[in-house]
């Protein structure tokens, strides 16, 4: 809760020194309706009576996001002005003013209601700087149709009036008094009797402490939903973090368990590879063996073919049959 007693000190220390382009100084000293009527009067240079005066409104783009208004004026036609004092080029960007007019004609229509009754509106840029890039003080936008130039009536403007840009009369006027620190010094004296009221009464003194105290309150909403945010967005990137985690320790799972699975069936083709070798070197093995027993068989066969012609060869030489029986055995190792 901002401390009052703090803001009116803070106000009475610098209160001489507010101008009209001090947010804190405009956002008090528009709201009187006389001044707001004099300011259109003097940039549209015609009469506007003004039936209401809203400060600071706050209009919802989206879920998501809203725009904030400077000062939103309603006049006895029912036209409505969005009068914006920037001071930086980039917080009047002609987008900006498309933006601000779109979203306020998106105010204006209720549900069933036909586009002839939206009224007239004005996007009205106040500016430091010259965010045109021209050498005029005050610019008009129309809409026109391309090809034959007829203006197209869809009712909407946008102004842009520069407090740097050179010119006369009552506009010279205005951008003084936008600067003027002093309002004895003020040229309009409809604005100069508002900045003395504001400045030099009690009545003026509180509420300038009752704008900033509102200015103060609503830069903490703003400052906690940043902070609100932030911390969503820190929240969302944790779950994030951790949800990424998660998934890569499953996908380290999912590869170890892809990796046991590959080893082990390299590690069974190894032991049915070596389980076939076993086998094919046991079958080379018998068949080894099994040719080593014809061979032997065969050899056997032939020895006894051999003794038995060395025999019968013998006994026709009239060798004694125990000389044959000798020499068989020690010829071919067989008994006779």
């Amino acid at each position: 809760i901002p401390d009052r007693l703090k803001i009116r000190e803070k106000v009475l220390s610098n209160i001489s020194k507010y101008r009209l382009v001090d947010n804190e100084f405009m956002r008090a000293f528009f709201e009187d309706y006389e001044c707001t009527a004099e300011l259109l009067r003097i940039i549209l240079n015609k009469k506007v009576k003004v039936l209401r005066v809203t400060m600071e409104s706050a209009l919802n783009v989206t879920l998501s996001r809203s725009v904030r208004l400077d000062i939103l004026v309603v006049d006895e036609l029912n036209r409505i002005y969005n009068i914006e004092i920037q001071r930086s080029d980039s917080g009047a960007a002609p987008k900006r003013a498309r933006l601000n007019s779109s979203i306020i004609d998106s105010k204006l229509l209720n549900s069933g209601e036909k586009f002839e009754v939206l009224p007239d509106t004005y996007v009205i840029f106040i500016t430091e700087g010259n965010p045109l890039k021209g050498d005029k003080a005050l610019y008009h936008i129309e809409r026109y149709i391309t090809e034959d130039g007829r203006p197209f009536d869809d009712g909407s403007h946008i102004i842009y009036f520069s407090l740097s840009a050179a010119t006369d009369g009552e506009l010279a006027d205005l951008q003084h008094d936008f600067y003027c620190t002093d309002p004895q010094e003020m040229k309009n004296h409809i604005l100069a009797k508002r900045a003395d009221a504001l400045k030099n009464t009690d009545k003026g003194v509180n509420k300038m402490s009752e704008v900033m105290e509102q200015l103060i309150r609503e830069v903490n909403i703003e400052n906690q939903k940043v902070f609100d945010e932030l911390t969503m967005k820190m929240e969302l990137e944790k779950a994030k973090a951790a949800e990424e985690k998660a998934k890569a320790a499953e996908e380290k799972a999912k590869a170890a368990e892809e990796k046991a699975r590959a080893e082990a069936a390299e590690e069974k083709a190894r032991a049915k590879a070596a389980e076939e070798k076993a086998r094919a070197d046991a079958e080379k093995s018998k068949a080894d063996a099994e040719k080593l027993r014809a061979e032997a068989a065969e050899e056997k066969l032939l020895n006894y073919q051999r003794a038995f012609k060395l025999s019968n060869d013998m006994r026709r030489m009239g060798i004694p049959e125990s000389e044959i029986s000798r020499s068989i055995e020690e010829a071919f190792g067989i008994a006779a």
